[in-house]
């Protein structure tokens, strides 16, 4: 009868490891495609705020154009304005001209007239005092007629060479606008491999471990020192100098730089959660930041270098062992739990977080914990 009962039970959790088995590879393929459905509307919102930028451009390029186009038309207005004006000059001028010449042919008929014993002289005079007055009139005929000449040959010029910088200017935007787009194809295109290769790497393994490839290269102009993947593994965090840089590590993307006005960073830590990095800094400041926020929050107990940050397991508590004192901190309130004296050049919590052990200066190993005194049941009552 216990074998049977045994046997049933084993049954039972057979088919109950099967149906779990079942649920997580229907749950997981869905989970891979709704992420990457994630990141596929991602690179597509940034094509668009792209493009828009570019339609924004040619849309202020074309304003400009109307303008221009007004420009010249009012000029061209202001040449028709002087040419008219200068016409009527002109006619006024013939007109006088004209009379002139009417007085002087009379004048000169009288003197004909009168002065009939030199005939020769008074022939003379009279062709003299004709063809002065036919002369002003064809000079100031000539000067009116070239001047509105070049007034309109300077408009049409102008003119030409504004229609001619405004084709040049729509032949380099289109040309921009083809260059903009194959980049942005060419970014997506190569951004969709990398993430293939991303997501279909397998697990490493040692049947495996000899085929590596290169799959993402980040770069960055100091070298990077110390390094740590987020355990959520969508962000690598680097060391350089005094800064930590995050990449996201989907699309190669340097998420956030964070400095620390030349102290030097002596260690750093990512939170359980993937949301916090804390930083152990040189001068015994911790700084704790929040992954894509610009500014950390910045506290300071210790009075000489922390050598070593650490999460506990659960994310709710900090450690941060320095050369005066091992401190315990609440994360989310960044209060000060428990100060713990002594040299410690490093600190870990347990992995269920029952204690926090410490190395000290002096070769020796302490082990923190919370005591626990049980009551017998005859002394509770």
């Amino acid at each position: 009868m216990e074998t049977l009962s045994n046997r049933l039970f084993l049954y039972a959790l057979s088919s109950l490891v099967i149906v779990l088995i079942g649920v997580i590879s229907l749950v997981i393929p869905e989970a891979l495609r709704n992420a990457e459905r994630a990141a596929q509307a991602r690179q597509t919102a940034m094509i668009a705020a792209d493009l828009n930028a570019t339609l924004d451009s040619r849309l202020a390029m074309l304003s400009d154009q109307v303008s221009r186009d007004q420009t010249a038309q009012a000029i061209i207005a202001e040449v028709t304005a002087v040419w008219q004006a200068q016409t009527a000059t002109y006619a006024a001028v013939r007109a006088i001209a004209d009379q002139l010449a009417r007085e002087a042919t009379a004048q000169a008929e009288s003197l004909y007239g009168t002065a009939t014993a030199a005939p020769q002289q008074t022939q003379t005079a009279y062709a003299h005092a004709t063809a002065t007055p036919q002369a002003q009139t064809a000079t100031a005929a000539a000067l009116q007629t070239s001047t509105a000449q070049a007034l309109g040959d300077a408009a049409l010029a102008t003119r030409a060479a504004q229609v001619a910088t405004l084709s040049a200017a729509e032949t380099a935007l289109a040309q921009v606008q083809e260059q903009r787009v194959g980049t942005a194809v060419a970014l997506a295109t190569y951004s969709a491999q990398r993430e293939a290769s991303l997501r279909n790497a397998a697990a490493l393994s040692v049947e495996n471990a000899a085929q590596l490839q290169e799959i993402l290269t980040l770069k960055h102009n100091a070298p990077i020192t110390a390094l740590a993947v987020s355990p959520d593994g969508r962000f690598a965090i680097g060391l350089a100098g005094d800064q930590l840089l995050v990449w996201t590590l989907r699309n190669g993307e340097l998420l956030q730089s964070m400095s620390h006005s030349g102290i030097t960073v002596n260690h750093f830590a990512v939170a359980p959660d993937s949301s916090r990095i804390a930083v152990a800094l040189d001068d015994g400041t911790l700084a704790v930041w929040r992954i894509g926020n610009s500014a950390p929050k910045l506290v300071k107990v210790h009075n000489a270098p922390i050598f070593r940050v650490v999460f506990s397991a659960d994310g709710r508590l900090l450690a941060t062992a320095g050369s005066d004192q091992t401190v315990v901190w609440s994360v989310d309130e960044l209060k000060v739990l428990a100060q713990l004296r002594g040299w410690a050049w490093d600190a870990v919590f347990s992995s269920g977080g029952r204690y926090l052990i410490t190395t000290g200066a002096d070769g020796s190993l302490r082990l923190w914990g919370v005591p626990v005194i049980e009551q017998d049941e005859e002394h509770s009552r």
